[in-house]
């Protein structure tokens, strides 16, 4: 028995070695796969961070590269800018050049123009007053019953004024404004013509200068050598309705009242643009709204205007337009005229048609002042306003 006890104690305990052996190597496999995991989770991790932190390199290259090829780009872009703008800039300048070359030809042009035209309106003048001397001394014979008796009497007359130290006739005072009149009638019998009469409906202008020079009166005129019967018609040929006492809106004391101002298009189907001048509010509708032409159309201006009071000589319409470094200023002589009801009306040009400028350079607007002055300086009438050529 005490044998069996011992064996079955022996075996007990070398079961617990076995187990205690058993349970040592178990927990030492665990360890051993615990240290494993933990290596392999601290090797994960490791190359996550390094993967991460290449791909932040790399991205962070691709950045710099990015920016480096926007920063050539946009260098590039500012160079082919200033390349371009030099070029714009050259290139305006010789159209500046250019435009400023053609603008002088045409200056020495309209002077040459301007010159053959007064040397042939001269010599057609010395023509006209000869014929004009001429034609005089004819109806004088016929007038007389016989030349020997006309003769007598024009010498009996010709004493009696130079013993009185006279001059010849009363028109000799008159002869600047009369014979003016006769030319301008002559030359601008087209282009000065009377049309249809408009009822004023103004109010007067604040100031109006009188000129003495560049006007005379009409009654005054009539009145003297009123027994010359020649010359009696001959100034009512040249005063038409004024030397019947039409003398045009006396009671206002402006002497040039511009009726209407209109802008003729050479297209007939673009409407003409018209404005009331007589009156302050129509001047100033002018001025707000203006003219609004097409670039390279044809355009031409009429100007309907009445005389009042007096005989008015060398009235000029002075057209002036700028816009930056182009501008230009004509001087039209419109011409002398006589009191009357009915507006006399000036077309300019007389043929053809004024040509709007055209191109990128010329469009925009412009600033346009128009003033009617008299041959004696007196300023009738002027208004700003504004010409937009559009494409």
């Amino acid at each position: 028995m005490s044998e069996l006890a011992a064996e079955s104690a022996q075996r007990k305990q070398a079961g617990r070695r076995a187990s205690a052996l058993l349970d040592a190597e178990q927990a030492s496999r665990v360890s051993v796969v615990k240290a494993e995991e933990d290596e392999a989770k601290a090797e994960r991790v490791s190359n996550q961070r390094r993967a991460s932190a290449m791909m932040d390199l790399e991205q962070a290259a691709r950045i710099q590269k990015i920016k480096l090829e926007e920063e050539m780009d946009s260098i590039e872009r500012k160079s082919n800018q200033r390349r371009a703008s030099n070029s714009m800039d050259m290139e305006q300048k010789r159209r500046i050049a250019e435009a400023a070359a053609e603008e002088e030809a045409e200056k020495v042009e309209r002077r040459k123009s301007q010159a053959a035209a007064a040397a042939a309106l001269d010599a057609e003048q010395s023509r006209r007053v000869s014929e004009a001397s001429a034609s005089e001394v004819s109806l004088s014979l016929e007038r007389t019953s016989a030349g020997a008796s006309a003769l007598k009497q024009m010498d009996l007359e010709r004493d009696r004024r130079a013993s009185e130290k006279q001059p010849r006739s009363s028109l000799v005072k008159d002869a600047g404004v009369l014979d003016e009149l006769q030319e301008e009638v002559d030359e601008s019998e087209s282009v000065a013509v009377v049309g249809d009469a408009k009822g004023l409906g103004a109010e007067p202008a604040e100031k109006v200068n009188i000129s003495v020079k560049a006007s005379a009166n009409v009654g005054d005129i009539m009145g003297k050598d009123a027994g010359d019967e020649s010359l009696r018609k001959y100034k009512e040929n040249l005063l038409g309705k004024a030397a019947k006492g039409d003398l045009g809106d006396t009671a206002d004391p402006r002497k040039v009242v511009v009726t209407e101002f209109r802008v003729v298009f050479e297209d007939k189907k673009v409407p003409d643009v018209v404005y009331d001048l007589s009156t302050d509010d129509g001047v100033k509708v002018m001025q707000d709204k203006g003219l609004k032409i097409k670039e390279g159309s044809g355009f031409k201006f009429e100007l309907s205007f009445r005389v009042n009071h007096e005989i008015l000589t060398g009235l000029k319409f002075v057209n002036r337009t700028r816009k930056g470094i182009f501008g230009q200023t004509e001087s039209l002589v419109i011409g002398s005229f006589a009191p009357a009801s009915d507006p006399y009306k000036f077309v300019f040009p007389r043929y053809g048609y004024n040509e709007a400028p055209a191109g990128m350079m010329y469009r925009g607007t412009y600033k346009a002042t128009d003033k009617f002055v008299d041959s004696d300086g007196n300023l009738h009438l002027s208004y700003d306003y504004k010409v937009q050529i559009t494409k």
